[in-house]
């Protein structure tokens, strides 16, 4: 693997803007213009806003389905609680013109105060798209961009695992501290280029606790924890801090040097979950967002 070349996350401060304690509240969207809101949001006198909770230019690749969460907010965009089971959802181009048939999603809530709706999108190509559904009488929308495959370089599902070290308690590798939890998690025993190697099925969350941007890195954390019980002795359960040094972290916020599994993975957001199969694909891609439902399902296919 060639050495990576730190830098700052510059996508991730759009991010924090949108998802913005997803455990509280809320607000975003993405900065293109299109004949969507690109705010999100319904047109004026709405009370109801559609929250993109992803970075489509780096993590959404064309002509494969891909989990791209949303959340329902006010007409200031701070999440709401009165959210239906499900809402059907329809993937518009730039132009406004509807792409495909509605998409039924079903809102996720558990372990967390406010529900989002993971859609899964299938885009055409790279460009501009809107996402447009209906609550409470109300059309809401939001836009958000897409890259270039040759330009989206995160690990997908079906996509060979990047070969990377992330650090343990026996060699942290330059990170300090290898986990910023209180208490620090026990999930820094085994680098995950040695369970790859091993052929064994493996569960990578990439999340700062102290450091989050969205606030919502320690209740994953927390979330993959809890299922050490039920799979800590079929996957290996690993987690990577966002930051080389807390201190540093502490001082720049998210301009702060990142630490190499960062690097080697391309990340532009946090926190990121990918399931790795004993062949060293992945086998799927949580981003940002997610709750106890959606780990439970992505651990359990993993074994399946």
């Amino acid at each position: 693997m060639p050495d990576p070349v730190p830098h700052p996350l510059t996508r991730r401060a759009v991010l924090a803007g949108g998802l913005a304690l997803a455990v509280a509240a809320g607000c975003g969207g993405d900065d293109d213009a299109v004949t969507v809101d690109e705010d999100g949001g319904g047109g004026e006198g709405t009370t109801r806003s559609l929250v993109a909770f992803f970075d489509g230019s780096s993590s959404l690749v064309p002509g494969r389905p891909q989990r791209a969460p949303f959340g329902i907010g006010d007409d200031r965009g701070a999440l709401v609680t009165d959210v239906p089971d499900e809402l059907l959802f329809t993937l518009r181009d730039r132009d406004g013109r509807a792409i495909g048939d509605p998409l039924p999603t079903s809102s996720h809530a558990r372990g967390l105060p406010r529900a989002y709706f993971p859609v899964a999108v299938t885009v055409p190509g790279a460009g501009i798209y809107g996402v447009t559904t209906q609550i409470a009488g109300e059309t809401i929308e939001a836009a958000f961009a897409v890259g270039r495959p040759e330009d989206v370089r995160i690990p997908g599902p079906g996509d060979p695992m990047p070969v990377v070290d992330t650090p343990t308690t026996a060699d942290p590798r330059g990170v300090d501290p290898i986990c910023t939890n209180e208490p620090p998690c026990p999930l820094h025993e085994v680098n995950l280029r040695e369970a790859v190697a091993g052929k064994r099925p493996a569960a990578l969350l990439v999340s700062t606790p102290a450091f989050c941007q969205t606030a919502i890195c320690g209740p994953v954390l927390d979330f993959l924890l809890a299922e050490r019980d039920a799979f800590g002795d079929r996957i290996e359960l690993i987690h990577a801090e966002v930051y080389r040094d807390a201190g540093e972290a502490e001082e720049k916020g998210a301009s702060a040097t990142t630490a190499p599994v960062v690097e080697a993975l391309h990340l532009t957001f946090e926190p990121c979950l990918l399931t790795i199969r004993s062949d060293g694909t992945v086998d799927r891609r949580l981003d940002v967002i997610f709750d106890t439902a959606e780990l439970r399902e992505a651990l359990t296919a993993l074994v399946a």
